[in-house]
């Protein structure tokens, strides 16, 4: 691996963010460049009135269960196989609002606080120390 001043614009190969929300509330976040099984990205959210989870989708939903074990198919081995359909429906929806014929459903402030809250990160890994993200609209 090259040291951080052979390559000081690398990402790291690993992470993990902890946000604090303004309610509370806890949001625990794990990255890795590092997936050698294939394309492995989960969600879940849990509380007190039970809990939420988007799984990993696979080409296939077969497992086969037996005496000797249990298998299923791999996950996807990329990112575009995973979200072909949802790009398919993005670039409709740019289209369709150019062409005025709805809103667009993400803002410029979207992105916005996406990119502070990526600086917000990479500013609390350099000094070990945690970051206001600045209050935005809900």
């Amino acid at each position: 691996m090259l040291s951080a001043d052979a390559n000081p614009c690398r990402d790291p190969d690993t992470a993990m963010v902890i946000l604090t929300m303004a309610n509370g509330a806890l949001v625990h976040v794990n990255s890795s460049f590092r997936s050698v099984y294939g394309y492995d990205q989960r969600v879940e959210a849990f509380g007190a009135g039970g809990m939420l989870i988007s799984r990993n989708q696979q080409p296939l939903s077969i497992e086969r269960h037996t005496s000797s074990g249990s298998w299923q198919v791999a996950l996807h081995h990329f990112f575009i196989e995973r979200y072909r359909d949802s790009y398919v429906l993005e670039l409709d929806h740019f289209v369709s609002s150019l062409e005025g014929r709805r809103r667009f459903s993400i803002e410029f402030e979207d992105g916005q606080i996406a990119l502070l809250t990526a600086y917000a990160a990479m500013e609390s890994a350099k000094t070990g120390r945690p970051q206001k993200i600045p209050a935005h609209r809900s």
